[in-house]
């Protein structure tokens, strides 16, 4: 009975782990033109490691941990706004927009995952 449990959860986390190491080399190199950030991928992608252990350690649903990375930098391209400073430099909220929408769905995913236990 210990061995099938350990073989569902090796097969759910490296399902996840191969749609995040997609994700992020999809990501981050051929659309690199889209958000122009070299290291935030990298850090989103460290956070989005964390969430599907978390998540799978309190036993919720691990997909959208690794769903969640690519769904929120498509909703954050969608919306970003790009403006300059005031010495000519490109500024952007794409980090930002892509981090809040990132965390809402693991928290929105823990909650409702929580209320269907109940």
């Amino acid at each position: 009975m210990m061995k099938r449990y350990f073989k569902k959860w090796d097969e759910a986390y490296l399902v996840n782990l191969l749609i995040l190491a997609f994700s992020y080399l999809l990501i981050r190199f051929p659309f690199f033109k889209l958000h122009g950030m070299k290291d935030w991928p990298l850090f989103m992608l460290g956070l989005a490691l964390i969430c599907l252990l978390l998540l799978g350690w309190a036993k919720k649903k691990k997909s959208m941990a690794s769903l969640g990375y690519p769904i929120s930098f498509v909703f954050s391209q969608a919306s970003s706004s790009k403006s300059y400073d005031e010495g000519g430099g490109l500024l952007s909220d794409n980090w930002k927009l892509w981090l809040i929408i990132y965390l809402c769905i693991v928290i929105v995913t823990f909650i409702i995952d929580r209320k269907r236990e109940v």
